[in-house]
Protein backbone atom coordinates (compact mmCIF):
# COMPACT_ATOMS: atom_id res chain seq x y z
CA UNK A 1 0.00 0.00 0.00
CA UNK A 2 2.80 2.37 -0.71
CA UNK A 3 2.80 5.45 -3.02
CA UNK A 4 3.89 8.65 -3.96
CA UNK A 5 2.41 12.17 -3.60
CA UNK A 6 0.33 13.55 -6.91
CA UNK A 7 2.80 14.82 -9.42
CA UNK A 8 3.95 18.06 -8.48
CA UNK A 9 3.17 21.45 -10.58
CA UNK A 10 7.16 22.26 -11.41
CA UNK A 11 9.44 23.98 -10.08
CA UNK A 12 12.10 26.42 -11.67
CA UNK A 13 15.81 26.66 -11.07
CA UNK A 14 18.74 28.64 -13.30
CA UNK A 15 21.16 26.82 -15.21
CA UNK A 16 24.77 25.92 -13.26
CA UNK A 17 22.05 26.80 -9.79
CA UNK A 18 21.42 24.15 -6.89
CA UNK A 19 17.48 23.70 -6.19
CA UNK A 20 15.85 22.52 -3.20
CA UNK A 21 13.53 19.46 -3.83
CA UNK A 22 12.14 18.72 -0.64
CA UNK A 23 8.00 18.45 -2.21
CA UNK A 24 8.27 14.03 -2.30
CA UNK A 25 7.38 11.76 0.63
CA UNK A 26 6.14 8.02 0.10
CA UNK A 27 3.01 7.43 1.69
CA UNK A 28 1.72 4.22 3.32
CA UNK A 29 -0.17 3.01 6.38
CA UNK A 30 2.34 0.00 7.40
CA UNK A 31 4.47 0.81 10.30
CA UNK A 32 6.87 -1.90 9.93
CA UNK A 33 8.47 -3.97 12.88
CA UNK A 34 10.38 -1.15 14.18
CA UNK A 35 7.70 1.61 13.89
CA UNK A 36 9.57 3.10 11.26
CA UNK A 37 7.51 2.05 8.17
CA UNK A 38 7.83 -0.85 5.73
CA UNK A 39 11.51 -1.94 4.03
CA UNK A 40 10.74 0.13 0.71
CA UNK A 41 12.53 0.64 -2.57
CA UNK A 42 12.71 4.38 -4.21
CA UNK A 43 14.43 4.89 -7.65
CA UNK A 44 15.23 9.13 -8.95
CA UNK A 45 16.01 9.65 -12.19
CA UNK A 46 16.38 12.61 -13.92
CA UNK A 47 17.91 13.39 -17.84
CA UNK A 48 20.40 16.39 -17.64
CA UNK A 49 20.98 16.94 -13.96
CA UNK A 50 22.11 15.51 -11.11
CA UNK A 51 20.97 14.83 -7.52
CA UNK A 52 22.46 15.63 -3.86
CA UNK A 53 21.33 14.73 -1.05
CA UNK A 54 22.35 14.81 3.03
CA UNK A 55 25.38 13.07 3.62
CA UNK A 56 23.77 10.78 6.80
CA UNK A 57 21.21 8.91 4.62
CA UNK A 58 24.40 7.48 2.41
CA UNK A 59 23.44 4.16 3.97
CA UNK A 60 20.38 4.18 1.97
CA UNK A 61 22.07 3.97 -1.59
CA UNK A 62 21.37 0.76 -2.98
CA UNK A 63 23.04 1.42 -6.67
CA UNK A 64 23.89 4.79 -8.95
CA UNK A 65 23.76 5.30 -12.59
CA UNK A 66 25.52 7.93 -13.47
CA UNK A 67 25.90 8.48 -17.47
CA UNK A 68 25.63 12.68 -18.70
CA UNK A 69 26.18 12.12 -21.94
CA UNK A 70 23.59 9.21 -22.18
CA UNK A 71 21.27 11.63 -20.36
CA UNK A 72 21.46 9.23 -17.63
CA UNK A 73 20.94 10.31 -13.88
CA UNK A 74 19.25 7.29 -11.80
CA UNK A 75 19.66 6.73 -7.66
CA UNK A 76 17.91 3.83 -6.16
CA UNK A 77 17.31 3.92 -2.08
CA UNK A 78 16.13 0.70 0.15
CA UNK A 79 15.67 1.60 3.73
CA UNK A 80 12.28 1.92 6.03
CA UNK A 81 9.57 4.14 4.40
CA UNK A 82 10.49 7.02 7.28
CA UNK A 83 13.98 6.77 6.92
CA UNK A 84 13.32 7.13 2.68
CA UNK A 85 11.00 10.47 3.78
CA UNK A 86 13.55 11.96 5.52
CA UNK A 87 16.33 11.81 2.71
CA UNK A 88 14.04 12.99 0.23
CA UNK A 89 13.50 16.04 2.38
CA UNK A 90 16.92 17.09 1.95
CA UNK A 91 17.16 16.21 -1.59
CA UNK A 92 18.40 19.05 -4.36
CA UNK A 93 18.93 19.34 -8.41
CA UNK A 94 22.17 20.66 -10.07
CA UNK A 95 21.65 20.84 -13.75
CA UNK A 96 24.39 20.31 -15.93
CA UNK A 97 26.79 23.18 -16.33
CA UNK A 98 25.66 25.73 -19.94
CA UNK A 99 22.54 23.20 -19.85
CA UNK A 100 19.11 24.19 -19.93
CA UNK A 101 15.49 23.14 -20.91
CA UNK A 102 12.85 21.12 -19.27
CA UNK A 103 14.02 18.24 -17.15
CA UNK A 104 11.48 15.98 -15.69
CA UNK A 105 12.25 14.17 -11.89
CA UNK A 106 10.80 10.43 -12.32
CA UNK A 107 10.26 8.69 -8.76
CA UNK A 108 9.47 5.32 -8.80
CA UNK A 109 8.34 3.28 -5.19
CA UNK A 110 7.65 -0.03 -4.53
CA UNK A 111 7.68 -2.45 -1.37
CA UNK A 112 9.28 -5.95 -1.21
CA UNK A 113 5.93 -7.24 -2.88
CA UNK A 114 6.80 -5.67 -5.86
CA UNK A 115 3.90 -2.88 -5.64
CA UNK A 116 4.71 0.37 -7.13
CA UNK A 117 3.89 3.67 -7.88
CA UNK A 118 5.02 6.46 -9.69
CA UNK A 119 5.30 10.41 -9.74
CA UNK A 120 7.21 12.91 -11.31
CA UNK A 121 8.13 16.75 -11.11
CA UNK A 122 9.16 18.84 -13.69
CA UNK A 123 12.05 20.71 -13.32
CA UNK A 124 12.41 23.88 -15.76
CA UNK A 125 15.98 25.19 -16.11
CA UNK A 126 16.48 28.66 -17.34
CA UNK A 127 19.21 29.88 -18.99
CA UNK A 128 21.78 32.62 -17.84
CA UNK A 129 24.04 35.00 -19.87
CA UNK A 130 27.76 33.40 -20.13
CA UNK A 131 30.64 35.74 -20.72
CA UNK A 132 32.06 35.17 -24.20
CA UNK A 133 35.33 33.15 -23.61
CA UNK A 134 38.50 34.10 -25.26
CA UNK A 135 42.20 32.85 -24.69
CA UNK A 136 44.16 34.44 -21.89
CA UNK A 137 47.60 36.34 -22.79
CA UNK A 138 49.93 34.46 -20.69
CA UNK A 139 53.37 36.98 -20.40
CA UNK A 140 55.36 33.97 -19.33
CA UNK A 141 54.56 32.50 -22.53
CA UNK A 142 54.83 34.96 -25.39
CA UNK A 143 53.09 32.24 -27.85
CA UNK A 144 49.96 33.08 -26.11
CA UNK A 145 49.44 36.15 -27.79
CA UNK A 146 47.73 36.48 -31.07
CA UNK A 147 50.33 37.28 -33.73
CA UNK A 148 50.04 38.40 -36.94
CA UNK A 149 53.47 39.39 -39.11
CA UNK A 150 53.01 43.15 -41.03
CA UNK A 151 56.04 43.80 -43.71
CA UNK A 152 57.65 47.20 -43.50
CA UNK A 153 56.30 49.65 -45.48
CA UNK A 154 53.35 47.40 -46.65
CA UNK A 155 50.30 49.43 -47.64
CA UNK A 156 47.49 46.34 -47.81
CA UNK A 157 48.77 45.64 -44.49
CA UNK A 158 47.92 42.43 -42.56
CA UNK A 159 44.50 40.66 -42.28
CA UNK A 160 43.59 40.22 -38.83
CA UNK A 161 40.31 37.89 -39.27
CA UNK A 162 37.56 36.96 -36.28
CA UNK A 163 38.77 33.29 -36.22
CA UNK A 164 42.03 34.10 -34.89
CA UNK A 165 40.57 35.66 -31.61
CA UNK A 166 39.47 31.78 -30.89
CA UNK A 167 36.40 33.41 -29.23
CA UNK A 168 33.53 30.72 -27.96
CA UNK A 169 29.98 31.46 -26.55
CA UNK A 170 27.98 28.54 -24.98
CA UNK A 171 25.15 30.71 -25.33
CA UNK A 172 25.15 32.75 -28.72
CA UNK A 173 26.16 31.87 -32.17
CA UNK A 174 29.25 33.30 -33.73
CA UNK A 175 27.68 35.84 -36.13
CA UNK A 176 26.01 38.01 -32.88
CA UNK A 177 29.32 38.27 -31.02
CA UNK A 178 30.55 41.63 -30.76
CA UNK A 179 34.31 42.36 -30.58
CA UNK A 180 35.15 45.93 -29.22
CA UNK A 181 38.11 47.81 -29.98
CA UNK A 182 39.52 48.84 -26.76
CA UNK A 183 43.00 49.97 -27.66
CA UNK A 184 45.41 50.69 -30.85
CA UNK A 185 48.81 49.30 -31.85
CA UNK A 186 51.98 51.77 -30.40
CA UNK A 187 52.54 50.94 -33.64
CA UNK A 188 51.01 51.13 -37.49
CA UNK A 189 46.65 51.48 -37.13
CA UNK A 190 44.03 49.68 -37.54
CA UNK A 191 41.77 49.82 -40.53
CA UNK A 192 38.42 48.37 -41.60
CA UNK A 193 36.41 48.57 -44.67
CA UNK A 194 39.08 51.19 -45.58
CA UNK A 195 38.80 53.41 -42.61
CA UNK A 196 40.88 54.11 -39.99
CA UNK A 197 39.97 53.14 -36.45
CA UNK A 198 40.13 55.28 -34.09
CA UNK A 199 39.11 54.60 -29.73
Amino acid sequence: DEGTTPTHPGIEVEEDYRVSINHISIVGHDRGVDGRGDLITVELETKFGDLFYDSQYASLLESSDIRPDDGVYKYVFKGARDDINDLLQTLEYQGAQDKYGTDVLKVTAYDQEGVRSTGSIEIRVTPIPDAPVMPDYDPDNPGSMLNATAKENDVNGVELNYGMFQITDVDTSDSLLTIKVIGLPEYGYLMKDGVRLSV
